[in-house]
């Protein structure tokens, strides 16, 4: 979503967080970014005694030999205390109250000294709702909260006091936005169903694209007579990595007289255990991830585009009023897209409501392996859908006109008088 923020003036935006949430910074829209340490971030004691210190503050600023310049890492090894660790402690509900991050007075020197206007949140754990709310109440300056996804539905639904932790939880976040001045959402229907639960007017920002000089129609794509080939791009994790599984099995043993089928995946995951097992099935392949630039290439290289989302409980709910940031990447390249997901889903029923892909709504290996056969064989509706999404997405999704008005949303609410503290 950095993209919402091009054009921004350089030096009057800064980012805090953690080192996973500033992984591969870049300079081209911030300069200044300041990562937690130990000061700032902390696990309750007897976790206290395992974590390794490691410092915080500023990130310099470093030059890739690609020519890119990058925010450096500062090192935050845990200790003991490792990513199969943290991720057992929040299944078990631990992490709610064991890891905290609170304002260091060398965090405090700092951003009183950047004299800021505005805050921007993307929050999504107990954690950060806590450190949020402690940071507005310490400036007394106006806060937009940006949601991407329904977390609060899904961030206690196993471990330890399940219940208490999910009443909790939700109480601490309704404070927060009490407190909050701009509500922003990654989709109408998130909107809709956040004005009836919460009582507040989250105004709807999706990932916005470039398109100037682009085809407004499908591209004749170099089809190879003996073959056909889908793509994912992205992520493979909580939220789609069953339907992946799903849909790679299905195509590895799908039979098309006369074409051969291939599904290939460019993802930061090409290591992961899903992806290993990826590789063992027929005619699937797992690639590393391409630079930013080379992705709208990439797209309008293949046939058709996967959009996979989980049908899994956990999952539904999790992505349920969620349109992924890749599907207007996906649509502007003219490529047709495959939305593979439960039917409720905002996405599917975006994709459904513009008629600009084929939306395959049943996790099932017949309906999967009839889809499969659909859009290989069906060239003019590839062509007609793909055209459409153009079209949508360069309505919907331009850049410069959602930058313009994201960002005029921003200037206001800094500029109001208005900001309400309990």
């Amino acid at each position: 979503m950095s993209n919402l923020f091009k054009g921004w003036p350089i030096d009057k935006i800064a980012v805090i967080g953690t080192r996973f949430s500033l992984r591969n910074s870049t300079a081209d829209i911030c300069k200044v970014y300041f990562q937690f340490g130990k000061a700032e971030r902390k696990w309750l004691f007897p976790l206290s005694i395992m974590q390794r210190p490691h410092p915080s503050g500023l990130k310099e600023i470093v030059e890739r030999p690609d020519g890119k310049l990058v925010a450096a890492s500062i090192d935050e090894d845990w200790g003991i205390i490792g990513a199969a660790h943290h991720t057992l402690l929040q299944r078990l509900g631990l992490s709610h109250l064991l890891l905290q991050t609170h304002l260091s007075s060398n965090l405090i020197s700092w951003i009183e000294s950047y004299q800021p206007e505005l805050l921007y949140f993307q929050v999504s754990t107990r954690e950060a709702i806590l450190f949020a709310t402690e940071l507005i109440d310490h400036l007394n300056i106006p806060a937009a909260i940006h949601m991407m996804d329904d977390w609060p539905s899904t961030i206690s639904i196993s471990g330890f006091l399940k219940d208490f932790w999910r009443q909790r939880i939700d109480r601490e976040f309704r404070f927060l936005l009490e407190k909050s001045s701009t509500f922003l959402s990654i989709s109408e229907a998130m909107s809709a169903e956040y004005l009836e639960r919460y009582n507040k007017k989250f105004i709807p920002f999706h990932n916005p694209i470039e398109s100037p000089e682009r085809s407004q129609n499908a591209i004749e794509r170099r089809e190879e007579e003996n073959k056909f080939r889908f793509l994912y791009m992205g992520r493979i994790g909580n939220a789609n990595s069953h339907s992946i599984l799903s849909f790679a099995l299905s195509l590895s043993t799908t039979l098309i007289e006369g074409k051969e089928v291939f599904f290939h995946l460019y993802t930061p995951d090409f290591e992961s255990d899903t992806s290993r097992a990826l590789t063992e099935m027929r005619n699937i392949k797992v690639f590393r991830p391409v630079k930013h630039e080379s992705v709208y290439n990439l797209l309008r290289e293949y046939d058709v585009l996967l959009l996979p989302l989980d049908f899994t409980e956990s999952g539904i709910k999790f992505a349920k009023f969620s349109i992924p940031t890749k599907a207007s990447e996906y649509m502007i390249s003219g490529t047709p897209v495959l939305v593979f997901a439960p039917g409720e889903t905002a996405v599917s029923r975006f994709f459904m409501a513009n008629e600009c892909g084929y939306c395959l709504t049943e996790n099932d290996d017949l309906a999967i392996k009839n889809a499969i056969k659909t859009l290989v064989q069906d060239r003019e509706f590839r062509v007609r859908t793909g055209t459409n999404a153009i079209k949508v997405a360069s309505a919907l999704f331009d850049g410069k006109l959602v930058r313009q008005k994201f960002q005029h949303l921003l200037k206001m609410t800094a500029r109001t008088s208005m900001h309400k503290v309990n």
